[in-house]
């Protein structure tokens, strides 16, 4: 829901997004600092996949509907000055959701008012990797080489590779590629627009879309400072392209970028964009996937029913589900077992229950005649879902007998459909992946996880959802030990698989367990952080994870960000200082706002903690 705040200087009040919580933001009316109280802000993630352009975080963005008065009260939307992209790791769309939160801020700080900004720093030149750090993996300091060994007899212990099939890797992004292409590009083509002289600007401008969905599949990260398609769609749009897809795509860039000002302006904007590309030729699950995004957008709150204009849109969604349920292409069927998913989200959210989201998709997947296979799949990751609902999300002493029991009856049979499935078709990853939460939920010994790790890894070499959830079955407080976790972590890293994000598993995780507050750290927090992040192990794997995704792919320039942030609070203030040094402004480093990176360039720059006193 959105957040009531007030403006300390013009006393206007105002309503900030959810996302938003603990975030320094502007007023609209007076252009004065306004800091959201802290909250759970999400800053990394591991969550459910999301390949397409569905939008879980839609209902926490925008829950007026469309047309709503607000005469009478003076509420405006704030204007983000500066929050960065969240970075996602995708995990298993299994129900154990890890999401890893900002902690408050701390006392005294977020509702004060906040300094002036400080002015933009001049952009620094990007530099090259230090000498000791062109090849990751050699020692960057004297006392590295001995854990790097440790490191690597960790990893040798482990009773299995992760499979890294480099020609099947290759063949599965270049497939994945002309799927997207296909679907978009090929869907423009088939239209009438294909002919119109803004053509050329909307082909390219859905290329470049289509790669970019390609390209953070199946991680669902592209931690990439801009998009070229945000550029490329506008220019569509600026010389006359009325392509209802290029319009769509553009309304889902700009509302994830918070160009919308108003409460509502979003879903009431999106309604004649969804009209047109329902009367479209463009094919069902483009279809399905806008039409969900729409009614996401037009809940009215949280629990609240969908408003009675979404019966309409309800049955034009399961018509393109039922043409998507009917193309037999792989990547098709992905979408529409992703598309279940994002369904059960939609009706939890309007007050309905996962059971009964799940009774209807599956007996509309039955009349669309969908493939057994992706039945069996939204079935068994349902059940996996239903389960956890069951245990809850407490420690081991917090499940209750009831909740223990439901928890191994739907674990068991989700194992059963899933294994089905997979016996169908042993090619595709979903099913494999899916039953490693399995092996989490009901203890499987480590034998029968890594059967099912190596299936869905020789499916998917770039299967970082299943890295997630092997990582989480190692952890000690599952079925692991230190050396098993951090054995892992490391095949991880030493895969080199920037395409498909493997390295920053490890690096997620460990955040998992010790949250890195934002935007500034507190002297009471940085013991414990930097006993964490300081050992010797942890600081290598993370150093080498992020330098290995740095300096693979320098649009990658977000990830030096964390890096700059990791190094200070394990006191590598060198390193910090490298890092930064290549980050040109807040935007291209993922900070949240400009006045947090300089405050780690502060940081960096004296080697000591800022002082929260002075004005940070």
């Amino acid at each position: 829901m959105p957040i009531p705040v007030e403006c300390p200087t013009c006393l206007t009040r105002l309503r900030a997004p959810d996302a938003a919580a603990g975030v320094e933001l502007r007023c609209p009316t007076c252009g004065g600092a306004v800091a959201v109280p802290a909250g759970p802000e999400p800053d990394i993630e591991v969550v459910e996949p999301d390949p397409q352009e569905s939008g879980r975080s839609d209902r926490r963005r925008s829950r007026t509907r469309a047309g709503r008065s607000t005469a009478g009260r003076r509420v405006l939307p704030l204007v983000l000055v500066g929050l960065g992209a969240v970075v996602v790791v995708a995990g298993a769309a299994g129900g154990l959701v890890l999401a890893f939160r900002n902690p408050n801020a701390g006392p005294g700080v977020a509702g004060a008012r906040l300094p002036p900004a400080a002015p933009p720093a001049v952009r620094p030149p990007a530099l090259p990797p230090a000498p000791e750090q062109e090849d990751p993996f050699a020692p960057a300091e004297p006392d590295d080489a001995a854990t790097l060994r440790w490191l690597d007899e960790r990893a040798a212990e482990q009773p299995e590779p992760i499979p890294q099939d480099a020609a099947r890797a290759a063949s599965r992004r270049a497939a994945r590629r002309a799927w997207y292409r296909d679907s978009l590009v090929g869907g423009f083509d088939r239209s009438k627009g294909a002919q119109a002289p803004w053509a050329g600007k909307a082909r390219e401008a859905l290329q470049f879309r289509a790669d970019e969905f390609a390209a953070r599949e199946p991680s669902g990260l592209d931690y990439r400072v801009k998009l070229s398609s945000d550029d490329a769609l506008a220019a569509a749009i600026a010389a006359g392209c009325d392509d209802p897809l290029v319009l769509y795509l553009r309304h889902r860039l700009d509302h994830a970028a918070y160009r919308f000002p108003l409460l509502g302006q979003a879903a009431a904007t999106l309604v004649p964009i969804v009209e047109a590309l329902w009367a479209s030729e463009y094919g069902g699950v483009r279809k399905a996937h806008a039409i969900q995004n729409l009614l996401t957008l037009q809940l009215p709150g949280d629990r609240d029913p969908p408003p009675p204009e979404s019966r309409v849109w309800d049955a034009r969604y399961w018509e393109a589900l039922g043409r998507a349920c009917r193309d037999p292409d792989p990547y098709t069927q992905a979408d529409v077992v992703e598309l279940a998913r994002v369904r059960e989200e939609y009706v939890m959210a309007g007050g309905g229950t996962r059971e009964k989201a799940h009774a209807e998709t599956a007996a509309r997947l039955a009349e669309a005649g969908a493939p057994a296979y992706t039945r069996l799949v939204v079935t068994g990751s349902f059940l996996i879902r239903h389960a956890w609902d069951a245990r809850g999300r407490g420690l081991a002493d917090t499940v209750t007998p009831e909740g223990h029991r439901l928890l191994r009856r739907r674990m068991a049979e989700a194992e059963a459909a899933l294994a089905e499935a997979h016996d169908l078709d042993p090619d595709r990853p979903e099913a494999a992946t899916q039953m490693l939460w399995v092996c989490v939920g009901l203890g499987h010994p480590r034998e029968e996880m890594e059967r099912w790790f190596g299936r869905a890894m020789r499916a998917e070499p770039d299967n970082t959802p299943a890295c997630t959830v092997k990582i989480e079955y190692l952890h000690p407080k599952w079925y692991g030990t230190d050396d098993d976790y951090l054995g892992f972590a490391w095949q991880c890293v030493r895969t080199r698989n920037v395409h498909g994000r493997l390295p920053v598993v490890p690096v997620a995780h460990v955040m998992a367990h010790h949250t890195l507050p934002r935007p500034i750290v507190f002297p009471t927090q940085l013991a414990d952080l930097r006993a964490a992040y300081g050992r010797p192990n942890v600081w290598v794997l993370t150093r080498t994870a992020l330098t290995v995704l740095t300096r693979a792919d320098p649009e990658l320039s977000k990830f030096r960000g964390l890096f700059a942030r990791l190094a200070c609070v394990a006191g590598r203030y060198d390193v910090a200082r490298r890092e930064l040094a290549g980050v040109a402004d807040a935007a291209a480093g993922g900070f949240l706002t400009p006045r947090e990176l300089e405050y780690y360039r502060s940081w960096a720059a004296a080697g000591i903690l800022p002082d929260a006193a002075d004005g940070w």
